[in-house]
C-alpha cells in the first residue's frame, strides 16, 4: 500500500512537471513493476524491462534511448523523484510474460514527420530532452524504431539503407547485419503517445506496407 502510494506522487508530480504532454507518463513504465524506466533493457523480442526485475541474461541489450531520455527528464522534473525505487523487486527466474503493448499496428503511419519543433510549440517539450529519441540517421525521431546488439536505436528503414551501403551499425561502426535488430517497442509506444498529443500527424491507410522513407546520404568510412 505504501509503495502505491509513492508511485500514485510521483505520477501527480511528473505529469505536473511535463504539463500538456502528461500523457506520455503511461509510456514510461516497465510493465512488470510499474515504476518509471531507470536502467531499461531489451530482450530478444524487443520487450523492455526494467533490469532488476527479470533474470539476467547475456542477451539482454541497454536501452540507451530510453534510459537517457528518463535521465533527462529526471533532471528536469526532480519533485518526480525519478530515481528512487518504488517498490522492491522479486526473485525473477522464470520466462517473461507476453508484451502488453506492442508497436503500432502497421496500418497507422505518420501524416507528418513527428519533429522536435512541433514537440516544443505544441507540448513544451524541450528539444535537448527529444533528442535522445532521435534517429541519428534520419536526426527525427523514428517512425518505425529498432535497437542493435550495441543499444542503439535507429528507424528501421533508415538503418537498412545505411547497412547496404557500410554494412557497420553507425553509432558503434560495428560490422553488423540488419537481422541482429529487433523493434523498440518502448520507444515505438512512447512516440505513439508523443504522436497522440499532436493532432493531424496519425492516419489510417488500407495497405500494411511501410511507407517509404527518404534517408540523407550517411555514409560511415
Amino acid at each position: 500500500r505504501e509503495g502505491e502510494l509513492r508511485q500514485l506522487k510521483k505520477d501527480i508530480a511528473l505529469r505536473e512537471c511535463l504539463g500538456r504532454a502528461a500523457d506520455i507518463v503511461k509510456a514510461l513504465k516497465c510493465p512488470l513493476s510499474g515504476d518509471f524506466w531507470r536502467d531499461p533493457v531489451v530482450d530478444k523480442f524487443g520487450r523492455t524491462y526494467e533490469r532488476l526485475w527479470v533474470a539476467p541474461s547475456d542477451v539482454l541489450v541497454e536501452n540507451l534511448a530510453i534510459r537517457n531520455f528518463m535521465k533527462k527528464l529526471a533532471i528536469s522534473c526532480p519533485a518526480a523523484r525519478l530515481h528512487e525505487v518504488v517498490i522492491t523487486p522479486p526473485l525473477i527466474t522464470g520466462p517473461l510474460p507476453p508484451l502488453q503493448n506492442p508497436i503500432r499496428a502497421s496500418t497507422e503511419v505518420l501524416a507528418a514527420a513527428l519533429d522536435q519543433e512541433r514537440l516544443q510549440t505544441r507540448l513544451g517539450l524541450a528539444t535537448d530532452l527529444t533528442d535522445e529519441l532521435k534517429c541519428p540517421v534520419l536526426l527525427e525521431l523514428p517512425s518505425k524504431p529498432v535497437i542493435t546488439p550495441g543499444g542503439h536505436s535507429y528507424d528501421e528503414a533508415a538503418l537498412r539503407q545505411v547497412l547496404t551501403t557500410t554494412k557497420k551499425d553507425p553509432q558503434t561502426r560495428q560490422i553488423m547485419k540488419m537481422d541482429e535488430v529487433v523493434p523498440n517497442h518502448a520507444l515505438g509506444d512512447l512516440v505513439v503517445a508523443l504522436e497522440g498529443l499532436l493532432p493531424g500527424v496519425l492516419v489510417e491507410v488500407n495497405s500494411v506496407t511501410d511507407p517509404s522513407v527518404e534517408v540523407p546520404n550517411f555514409v560511415v568510412n
